[in-house]
């Protein structure tokens, strides 16, 4: 007799099911969205996935983090422009690795440990928050007078003789001194250096309206001393970094009507020397990052100036820097990016006088320091020049943000997922 094959199964032994696949995640920025998260992926049946990612405004690369099973097995940078949309071909080979494909975009592979991962993005201002700013001022920066008007001091230049007389002995006598052609202290300029305040001033007026007016914090920064045995009046610089106003910890913002700041910034900021072409921009950067910002505000720092500071993916040409270094812009530009801080910049373009009598070398500085201002500003709508600076259009950037700000490498914006495309061309076909 034949046995029932059903009567031979236990049915106490569990019952195995086949394992799911991994869920399969990219860290990115939903449409939409302003933070970045993992969102799942579903590859089609040969295992691929086709993406389309966004660059943000401020980014020079989409950073790609894939995870398998919640494992990171994958982190890249494709190199992209600002608000470049960038396609993506996603393969999970058979051992799980992802394999990556950018049509012509480089790709840089990086390792997958979290410590690799990019600058988080400044979310979009929401609402009425308060501004907290920092002033950074050059105080060696630097702008053409002609010798007739350096020496010859007219019925013209009464109203500025006050000012002008305040300048240490030293400093007005190599100013006089000065051959035709030579630039003097844009501080000393009251007629130039006033211009550029009034400007800022109206910035920071608007900032405040409609509310109270922005917490401040004004650093005035020179350069380190040179080396021993240099007493030449003109290199030896009268202070390294200078906190403003005296009457509060240097680490405070406060809060400084417009019509104070503008007293403040043509009365109280005194010129000095630098030492050598590169000045002390990167610690004053850091300075301003030790800042106690906000928790609920949206902050800014302005930069008004012409001097370099130190940078080391981004020497200066050879000549403009006899000093050994503590700091470095591009570092202190990312600590204050992942504090939510954005950064202007306005750089005081030397005039044409100037530049026409240049030798190739003090030209290659120019172009430095012109090319430095324009990398810190956190997008190319906030670096201006002292000349061109509308504060109308620094105000409607800074208000009408609506995506997140991102600087060097950052997580891509999702613009659209493969399955969704083919829905949509379902759609259009039906």
């Amino acid at each position: 007799m034949e046995s029932d094959p059903l009567s031979t199964i236990d049915p106490h032994r569990p019952v195995t099911t086949p394992a799911s696949p991994a869920t399969i995640t990219l860290t990115v920025i939903p449409e939409g969205g302003s933070n970045p998260e993992p969102v799942a992926i579903a590859p089609d049946a040969q295992g691929r996935c086709h993406l389309h990612l966004e660059c943000l405004p401020g980014a020079d690369a989409i950073h790609l983090e894939v995870a398998v099973g919640g494992t990171c097995r994958l982190r890249a940078e494709v190199r992209a422009q600002a608000g470049e949309r960038v396609s993506l071909d996603l393969r999970i080979e058979t051992d799980g690795i992802p394999a990556l494909h950018a049509g012509s975009h480089q790709i840089l592979f990086l390792p997958i440990e979290p410590i690799y991962g990019p600058l988080p993005p400044i979310p979009p201002p929401h609402g009425n928050e308060a501004w907290d700013c920092c002033l950074v001022i050059d105080a060696t920066a630097r702008c053409s007078r002609i010798a007739e008007r350096t020496r010859a001091r007219g019925p013209a230049d009464a109203q500025n003789s006050a000012e002008t007389d305040r300048a240490p002995a030293d400093q007005q006598e190599a100013q006089d001194a000065a051959p035709a052609g030579l630039d003097t202290f844009l501080l000393n300029c009251p007629d130039q250096w006033g211009a550029i305040v009034e400007s800022v001033v109206e910035l920071i007026r608007q900032l405040g309206q409609p509310g109270p007016n922005c917490r401040l914090a004004v650093i005035a920064f020179g350069d380190e001393p040179p080396a021993p045995g240099v007493f030449a009046a003109d290199l030896v610089p009268r202070f390294h970094l200078l906190h403003l106003p005296d009457n509060r910890p240097a680490h405070l913002l406060m809060p400084l009507a417009p019509e104070r700041l503008s007293e403040l910034l043509n009365r109280q900021i005194k010129a000095t020397p630098g030492a050598d072409f590169v000045d002390a921009l990167a610690d004053a950067l850091i300075a301003a990052g030790q800042l106690q910002w906000g928790d609920r505000t949206r902050r800014l720092l302005v930069l008004i100036g012409d001097s370099p500071g130190h940078a080391t993916a981004h020497p200066v040409p050879y000549g403009g820097d006899a000093l050994a270094r503590r700091g470095d812009v591009d570092a202190a530009a990312a600590h204050l990016h992942r504090d939510r801080v954005t950064l202007m910049t306005l750089y005081q373009t030397p005039p044409a006088a100037i530049t026409a009598a240049l030798l190739e070398a003090q030209s290659a500085l120019i172009d430095h320091a012109r090319t430095q201002y324009r990398r810190l500003a956190s997008v190319p709508e906030l670096a201006f020049t002292t000349a061109d600076f509308d504060p109308q259009a620094a105000l409607t950037t800074l208000r009408e943000r609506t995506a997140p700000l991102g600087r060097g490498p950052c997580w891509g914006r999702l613009v659209q997922h493969a399955a969704e495309e083919k829905h949509a061309n379902a759609s259009e076909s039906d």
